[in-house]
């Protein structure tokens, strides 16, 4: 919704504007010329951006990227404190800060924003009248990078009902985050970037972002040459090229997609990659870790809730299913998902139908579903761990993802990439030896591609010679897991087989008792040594799990202080 009367210029209280382009550039200029603080910064952006294209509120968000942070996908817990917040209250000029802005603002399309780093729009919609069902504030939001170690995400919203947001707000809001995003980083005493250069003649806004989003800082196997990759994932081995297959034929079907596989293989990628190769990939793709969160937060941020429904809810809010409306929902650790969460989204799967907490009337949606789980669901459902009914309805169509190490033939495309990536981040170029080379191909990688991201990492920044050996690398391999090596060359499990190799043994009571070994560490390493997950997983009782760990003097790893009950 626009003004019809001129505006003077909110930079000099002059001049009347005479393009957007004008505006900002003045703008910039007004607060590029001295030093400033983040949070007054952003206060005072804030407004003069809400003003200029008749926004109602802002919010300006830091999100912190936690060590343990594969990059920066956002799919993980989300970690962010909101620096700033304003407010315009009908009939009123004055702005006032948001009251409890936490909550106030939608954390789906905060987690939207931060996943797709791309402009975000979600138009306004009403409430089903005559019913108390939620609408939708129209909002715009967009993420941007603060440094290495933050993320900043600007978040507009107008008032209910207020209509569509017009193509020219929508690409002064784009420009504004282009122009400040360095003036933002500056302040908060991060490295300053380019602004994003201005788009050429015939160079769509979405090609543009789309080459952007090529450069995250996320340990992803995205492929410099698109030869080489698949919707930015890197894969030659025959047991990859299949799984490519089964995703070009079922990228236009409306069916429900289960991945399974060990951590760190890449299972929300491939979600991605489903997502983005169909039709659906003009709507948003959402993600959500279901194991990261409580039961009760875990439903609302699903199904959405009414203001006041419980405490802490002062508004509003949409929920993910909404927020993926004709895009795709990815459920992350669906295994985790506590029985009664099952049976609510099941119900929502058959129905197409969902109902905020606290509302009276469903609201229908259509996203399409894409689960994955580190565990085995079909074994989960014999032992009554999960809802077979649920089970049926998510896998229809299953994805297994192999292990790193059952694909060894893509780990040297895979370590080339790293290292270009990590040469252009860092500003480290070294080179592998034959020798090194052959190790970390015949490592057994129990944290997968995520390992392979991480020790790679270290060893180029900790490393002060132009080659790397063995020697170099044996401290990392061997301090990362101790007993990696035997994890992955002793254990290799497919949909139908296990096998497992160990010591050649005489008797028959030694031979059990290397097998039993051997399953228990991998089913510890497996779950982070987190027992009750363990013990749910092997189906044997948790005093058991406890004597057999000292029996067989199974030990946690250093590096991973503290144990899981």
């Amino acid at each position: 919704m626009q003004n019809e009367k001129p505006r003077v210029s909110s930079c000099d209280g002059v001049a009347a504007r005479k393009s957007p382009d004008d505006w900002l550039r003045a703008l910039a200029r007004h607060y590029r010329d001295e030093p400033h603080k983040l949070e007054p910064l952003a206060l005072e952006t804030l407004e003069k951006l809400a003003e200029e294209i008749d926004f109602s509120r802002g919010y300006f968000i830091v999100h912190r990227l936690r060590p343990s942070s594969t990059g920066r996908d956002g799919s993980s817990e989300l970690n962010f404190d909101v620096c700033a917040s304003r407010l315009r209250l009908d009939g009123q000029a004055a702005w006032v800060d948001v009251t409890n802005p936490d909550f106030a603002l939608s954390r789906a399309v905060v987690r939207l924003a931060l996943d797709s780093r791309e402009l975000v729009v979600l138009e306004g919609e009403a409430g089903v009248e005559g019913t108390d069902a939620p609408g939708a504030r129209p909002a715009l939001c967009r993420s941007f990078d603060l440094g290495e170690t933050k993320i900043g995400v600007l978040y507009l919203e107008r008032d209910f009902a207020t209509g569509v947001i017009d193509a020219a707000s929508r690409q002064a809001f784009d420009r504004f985050v282009d122009v400040f995003a360095p003036i933002y980083s500056e302040a908060s005493g991060c490295p300053v970037r380019e602004p994003a250069p201005a788009l050429q003649p015939g160079v769509s806004e979405a090609s543009a972002r789309q080459e952007e989003a090529g450069s995250e800082d996320s340990p992803t196997c995205v492929a410099d040459d698109p030869d080489e990759s698949f919707f930015g994932i890197i894969g030659r081995d025959e047991k990859m090229l299949k799984i490519f297959e089964i995703i070009e034929k079922v990228k236009d079907s409306d069916l429900n997609v289960c991945i399974c596989g060990e951590s760190g293989t890449g299972k929300e990628l491939i979600a991605r990659a489903i997502h983005q190769s169909g039709h659906r990939s003009r709507h948003a793709f959402v993600s959500e870790n279901c194991g990261a969160i409580s039961e009760s937060l875990l439903e609302s941020e699903l199904f959405g809730h009414l203001k006041g429904s419980f405490t802490g809810a002062d508004e509003d809010r949409e929920g993910l299913f909404s927020a993926a409306d004709k895009g795709t929902l990815f459920l992350d650790e669906i295994s985790d998902m506590s029985q009664n969460m099952q049976r609510k989204l099941l119900r929502a799967l058959q129905e197409g139908m969902v109902r905020p907490i606290g509302s009276k009337t469903s609201i229908q949606v259509d996203s399409r579903v894409v689960c994955a789980s580190n565990t085995d669901l079909k074994h989960l459902v014999e032992r009554d761990q999960f809802r077979a009914d649920l089970f049926y309805r998510l896998n229809v169509i299953t994805i297994e993802m192999p292990p790193l190490r059952q694909r060894r033939e893509d780990i040297p495309l895979l370590i080339d990439h790293f290292l270009s990536r990590l040469g252009q981040e860092e500003g480290v170029e070294k080179r592998f030896s034959v020798s090194a080379m052959k190790a970390l191909v015949e490592y057994g990688w129990p944290g997968n591609v995520r390992e392979l991201w991480n020790v790679l990492r270290k060893v180029l920044l900790t490393c002060e010679e132009k080659e790397v050996a063995r020697k170099h690398i044996a401290v990392f391999l061997n301090g990362s897991t101790p007993g990696a090596g035997c994890l992955g060359e002793g254990i290799e499990k497919d949909a139908d087989h296990l096998l497992l190799r160990i010591p050649q043994c005489e008797s028959f009571n030694e031979i059990i008792e290397q097998c039993e070994r051997l399953v228990l560490f991998n089913a510890l390493t497996e779950y982070g040594w987190n027992k009750s997950r363990v013990t749910r997983a092997l189906g044997i009782p948790r005093q058991s799990l406890y004597n057999k760990i000292t029996r067989y003097d199974l030990k946690r790893p250093v590096e991973q202080n503290g144990e899981s009950d």
